[in-house]
């Protein structure tokens, strides 16, 4: 009897776990939720530009709204990403820790005994179903915007925040990889499906808060705010939009400003 020798390789290795991923009922769960929140997050984030937008610096209702910059729309575009990057997240410490839950991790390392690979492939998976979803909630989220903010006058971008477009638009899809790949490394470590998630909601949305209240206790802990601005949250709003120099800021602190102006 003739034995027939079985070549490993990597496009098939990615296969394997682009089948592994499509078998979790959670994965289409947690996909549809990360593109439904991002344009869920960007109309509220319209609305409430929009209603700002229309304030006068008296704290009343304009009859005619004020043009709205072009960068207030792409921020409120970007705003909520950060926050629904967690599904994209639990979906990939998912795809690792559940063959640990149910034990096929030994079947899976037995036909692919090269753990390089394994992991590797697995990160391909994982990643092109989040680039998918979110570049497919971006573009949703930029029609909802546009719907949102129907009717208002909007200036164009100005030439330092001309590239604001492809870095919502593009940036987006490719920072959730990064988180993913962070959060597959997580799911690594903790090799359960609970400590990891809470380590990587930790890590997303915990430590930030903590370290932001930290700071508060005066001047010796005021480093803790360098700390926070380059864990994974902050850098990732920094990047989609809170470095954007909208119009509408300056004019709705003014109007805050006066409206409580005891003068």
């Amino acid at each position: 009897m003739s034995s027939r020798r079985i070549h490993l390789s990597f496009p098939g290795s990615v296969h394997a776990e682009i089948v592994k991923v499509l078998s979790l009922r959670s994965s289409y769960i947690l996909l549809v939720i990360n593109t439904v929140l991002i344009p869920l997050g960007t109309a509220l984030a319209a609305w409430s530009i929009k209603t700002l937008n229309s304030i006068g610096e008296d704290g009343k209702t304009l009859s005619t709204p004020r043009a709205l910059d072009a960068a207030d729309l792409w921020m409120s575009v970007g705003a909520f990403v950060s926050t629904a990057v967690l599904a994209v997240g639990i979906l990939a410490i998912l795809s690792l820790t559940s063959e640990f839950a149910n034990s096929s991790i030994q079947a899976s390392l037995t036909a692919n005994p090269r753990r390089a690979m394994f992991m590797g492939a697995k990160t391909v998976a994982v990643s092109a179903f989040t680039a998918a979803s979110t570049l497919i909630g971006m573009l949703r989220a930029w029609g909802t915007a546009h719907m949102v903010l129907a009717g208002t006058t909007i200036t164009p971008l100005s030439d330092d925040n001309r590239l604001a477009p492809w870095v919502v638009i593009i940036g987006a899809p490719i920072a959730s990889v990064l988180i993913a790949i962070m959060a597959i490394g997580i799911g690594g470590i903790c090799r359960s499906t609970v400590g990891a998630v809470f380590a990587f909601i930790g890590v997303m949305m915990i430590v930030p808060q903590l370290l932001s209240v930290a700071a508060l206790f005066g001047n010796g802990f005021r480093w803790l705010n360098v700390v926070t601005a380059v864990l994974p949250h902050s850098l990732m709003d920094g990047f989609l939009g809170a470095d954007l120099n909208p119009g509408m800021l300056a004019s709705t602190t003014s109007a805050t400003s006066s409206s409580f102006d005891p003068n």
